[in-house]
């Protein structure tokens, strides 16, 4: 039986208006025409011929060239089908190309330009944590030099706060984060330290169970001191030093003359250090430090020094003539 090949010719009339006409082309066994009226073979020499419609396209078949004309409002479309497809010379044959055999296939092209950056991924899982780092060293140097409640009386744990010190007062500060380069911790000087001392003209010696009430200093009238860092914990051992070079009585000289548990590194506290005292001390009832005010030795004028009064938990400014309780301390 016959296989058909379609195909749509497009073509311009001599008045400018263009159509398209389907081709029926027969192929190995021959072409079919006007739907079994005659076939072709392939060797046969035959000159086939359309009529195509104008305006519509619309396409109906001549059996040859010689047969009836087509109509004035269609174009002849014609071939010869023994020379495969060469037209006449009929202005409207159309002879129907031959595909060429596929080409070869060409070089690669040049690498292109690289793509713009994407953008950015996904935030991907939390990690596993990492292992602990071993503790190289406290940076406390703990020294066994105190005394707590246990079945012996030897001083020999390991410092805390409240515990019994090396010179017989209380710790009231343990430095465990290494923030100062000369002591590690801080003790009072034990209860009855000033019993029986030598006072002025207005002061008050200690007892076995009460501090001395002095004044500031002998000079109550002059700024000993010159900075308000001298309020911080570790200044009170400077502050001491510095104002006992003028003074000849009074808080700070006696906490500076003191020498007992034959140490000579007393002195009176900074409002900041007399404050860990009050906190560390006296409000878990350690110490026998009593409801009253305590000097420091932060001056802040001429005139006025920082005290605290533990009744009330209150730093002040306190006439430096005035004499409120004193309690040294220490550091190592």
């Amino acid at each position: 039986r016959s296989i058909w090949h379609m195909t749509f010719l497009k073509f311009k009339s001599g008045s400018g208006r263009s159509g398209a006409a389907l081709l029926l082309v027969g192929a190995l066994a021959g072409v079919a025409i006007g739907g079994g009226v005659g076939v072709f073979a392939a060797s046969e020499s035959k000159t086939l011929a359309v009529c195509v419609n104008k305006k519509t396209g619309v396409t109906r078949w001549r059996m040859n060239a010689n047969s009836r004309k087509c109509a004035a409002s269609e174009t002849t479309v014609s071939w010869d089908v023994a020379s495969g497809m060469s037209g006449t010379k009929n202005s409207n044959i159309v002879q129907l190309p031959v595909p060429g055999e596929k080409g070869a296939t060409g070089a690669t092209g040049a690498t292109g330009a690289t793509g713009a950056t994407g953008d950015a991924g996904a935030k991907g899982d939390i990690g596993a944590p990492g292992v602990n780092g071993t503790n190289a060293g406290s940076l406390l140097v703990a020294q066994a030099v105190c005394d707590s409640a246990d079945i012996d009386t030897l001083a020999n744990e390991v410092c805390e706060v409240g515990m019994i010190g090396p010179s017989g007062g209380h710790i009231f500060f343990v430095d465990e984060f290494g923030q100062h380069a000369s002591f590690d911790y801080l003790e009072t000087a034990p209860v009855g330290w000033g019993d029986g001392i030598t006072v002025q003209t207005g002061e008050y010696t200690g007892t076995a169970t009460m501090d001395p009430q002095l004044k500031w200093c002998s000079n109550t009238t002059t700024k000993l001191l010159d900075s308000w860092q001298k309020s911080t914990v570790g200044s009170g051992k400077t502050n001491t030093a510095t104002a006992d070079a003028t003074c000849t009585s009074g808080a700070i000289q006696v906490a500076a003359d003191y020498a007992g548990a034959g140490q000579s590194d007393w002195y009176l506290p900074s409002i900041e250090e007399l404050d860990l005292m009050f906190e560390n001390l006296y409000m878990s009832g350690i110490g026998n430090l009593i409801d009253n005010t305590y000097w420091s030795s932060t001056d802040i004028t001429a005139i006025y020094a920082l005290a605290l009064d533990f009744t009330y938990s209150s730093k002040f400014s306190n006439t430096k003539s005035v004499t409120p309780r004193v309690r040294p301390v220490r550091g190592f």
